[in-house]
């Protein structure tokens, strides 16, 4: 829809095409041209196309280019709208919620369906519709408009939180991409395996990917310092995790005066942020720090200054939209709008710290838009659009604010490309969510928090590895907020090999570390990184068929194997099953070839051929309830 009237590529007229070759993927665009009896004197539009020379994979975005004397407000786009019939309306079944769900057509999808795979369980072929817009700006909808019409894009006009966009003269709107997928598996839930996966991991732009470090083990002062962090606190914390191998030191929020300033306070840090920051590099890690970017104490001299850059209320008056209490972290706050010089004046402030303490890693973190713990829609979003804000109504803040929170993230690596960016659910919008915009613009999202006990607290992480990491990329999902210290080593191991599974990260106060236990973790954090090395196994994920979601009763796990140099983790994890062995069939290994199998840190290793271990399988023997066993598996040439 273009200026509140509805347009579709009949009422556009064939200019030309160019179609391009740069190693294994060919681009094609598609150049049309707005045709004058349909009004669109001056739109241009592009169709940019990406194909694969060996992955079974399509993606495509639009380009919609205003040459005309008006503005142009873009609403209502789809980016496919196509007829794709799976073998029936009654026959495929649809994965949804990243692919834990399964539902039946017509179907709307939802924040949390990035990708939905359509699925023909007797002919065991499929595909997989991919939306790469950001939180609630996505829209696919699988026959909802009649069989067998599918349409992936924005959201629609009289959606909750619809997508507008207005450009101005000689502007260009670019769409965010979608892709769709063919697979042929013998079961639904390795079809995410194939092609699929590595169209992620290759050609999505997804950062992680791209990243030239990545920490195995992270810690983070959240829990149990909270906010009452100090430079003391700081100095023995980073004292004690010297000797265990942990990359990465995030100090958490509460090191600041107040959000918005975000000058360190100095009764708490009083030589400021760079000497922590010296400290904690001179004791082998690298430092990382919170920031919220799009939050401001309602006390801050920028808040007092620039009232005019606030998220504002249908009333007139400055919004929180992160929660339905206005306060958080102990500070009452507004939500500033990324779209305003809000901007410029926290990019120079983030920055800033970026560069005097040397950061690699930084989280950003709390609401932009929409709030995680904000159900009331009309909390969200800019009623007062217009000159400081560039855009004109709040139909169109959404999708310009979250454009911006993600321009922010690009435009940090730019001056700083080693930058890990941590962008998180609460920013995202939605409870535990994460989508490819945010995994194409941030590192990581820190999705979610558990501070259950053991043996809760690791089944909960591994719960919700389960629920993500069949459509997205496992090791961006960071999982807070699990003890280093418990009350014995196994309940430390359990805990650990649950973490690292996925991506380590723990807290605690680690001040009270016994040098067996610092050595205990540099033990198994040499292992893993050792393992990384040669194999990159946290690039990769596989459960398929073989594993079931983790529960209190039973056993789970997964296999973190490289398909490309045939080796990497498997993890298993033995509940409070009554079963003390299981065979695990490993589906992902190439059965002409042979493996070596083997258990760290004791004398357990055996060979085996890949036929034995895809069609017999692996025994596993946990002798204890709440227990992890990890073997090495690699190739024998």
């Amino acid at each position: 829809m273009l200026n509140n009237k509805q347009y579709s590529s009949d009422d556009f007229e064939y200019q030309s095409h160019e179609l391009r070759q740069m190693n294994q993927v060919k681009s094609l665009t598609i150049n049309l041209k707005g045709s004058a009896n349909a009004d669109l004197k001056g739109i241009e539009i592009k169709l940019n196309y990406w194909l694969y020379d060996t992955l079974t994979v399509v993606r495509k975005n639009i380009e919609i280019i205003n040459l005309s004397q008006n503005h142009l407000a873009i609403e209502n786009l789809d980016t496919e709208h196509l007829n794709l019939d799976v073998s029936g309306v009654h026959v495929s079944e649809i994965h949804t919620g990243y692919g834990h769900n399964t539902e039946t057509a017509p179907y709307a999808g939802k924040v949390d369906d990035a990708a939905i795979l359509m699925y023909n369980d007797r002919k065991q072929t499929g595909l997989i519709l991919g939306n790469e817009a950001i939180s609630v700006m996505k829209s696919t909808r699988i026959y909802t408009s009649g069989y067998p019409i599918v349409q992936i894009g924005l959201a629609q006009s009289n959606a909750p939180f619809p997508f507008k966009k207005v450009i101005g003269q000689n502007e260009i709107f670019r769409s965010p991409a979608t892709f769709i997928c063919a697979i042929k598996a013998p079961n639904w839930q390795e079809a995410y395996e194939g092609d699929f996966a590595i169209f992620l991991r290759k050609y999505a732009g997804i950062k992680f990917f791209q990243a030239a470090w990545k920490p195995l083990l992270m810690y983070n002062t959240w829990r149990p310092f909270r906010t009452e962090i100090n430079d003391s606190i700081i100095h023995a914390s980073a004292d004690a995790l010297s000797a265990s191998g942990t990359d990465l030191f995030i100090i958490d929020c509460g090191w600041y005066d107040m959000m918005g300033s975000y000058k360190p306070d100095i009764k708490k840090f009083p030589a400021g942020m760079e000497p922590i920051c010296n400290y904690i590099r001179n004791k082998g890690m690298k430092a990382g720090m919170w920031f919220s970017f799009a939050t401001a104490n309602v006390n801050s001299q920028v808040v007092k200054d620039h009232p005019d850059w606030t998220l504002k209320d249908a009333n007139g008056n400055p919004m929180f939209v992160h929660d339905y209490w206005g306060s958080t972290l102990g500070e009452k706050c507004y939500t500033m709008s990324m779209d305003s010089p809000w901007y410029d004046y926290i990019f120079k402030n983030i920055s800033g710290y970026v560069r005097s303490c040397g950061l690699s890693y930084i989280k950003l973190d709390l609401a932009a838009v929409i709030g995680s713990y904000q159900t009331d829609v009309n909390i969200s979003g800019d009623y007062q659009g217009g000159f400081p804000k560039a855009y004109p109504d709040r139909a169109s803040s959404y999708y310009a604010i979250f454009e911006k929170t993600l321009q922010f993230c690009d435009d940090l690596n730019r001056e700083f490309p080693d930058l890990l960016i941590d962008y998180t659910y609460e920013t995202h919008g939605r409870h535990n969510g994460v989508d490819y915009a945010l995994l194409q613009h941030a590192h990581y999202d820190w999705i979610t928090n558990y501070e259950l006990d053991f043996p809760d607290g690791p089944i909960s992480i591994r719960q919700m590895r389960f629920n993500r990491a069949r459509t997205m990329p496992v090791s961006t999902l960071l999982i807070g907020n699990q003890n280093m210290l418990n009350k014995n080593r196994a309940i430390d191991e359990y805990t650990y090999l649950s973490v690292v599974s996925a991506t380590g990260i723990l807290v605690g106060d680690v001040r009270k570390m016994t040098p067996s236990t610092v050595l205990w973790y540099k033990k198994w954090n040499n292992w893993f990184t050792g393992m990384n090395k040669k194999y990159d196994f946290t690039s990769y994920y596989q459960t398929g068929h073989i594993f079931d979601y983790p529960t209190r009763e039973n056993w789970d796990g997964c296999y973190r194997f490289n398909t490309e140099k045939q080796g990497g983790v498997l993890f298993f994890y033995r509940n409070n099953s009554s079963d003390k062995v299981r065979i695990f069939k490993i589906h992902c290994v190439n059965e002409k070839m042979k493996y070596k199998i083997s258990a760290p840190f004791n004398n357990f290793q055996k060979i085996y051929s890949g036929y034995q271990l895809k069609h017999q399988g692996l025994k596993v023997k946990l002798g204890k309830t709440f227990s992890a066993a990890v073997f090495a598996i690699e190739p024998i040439h």
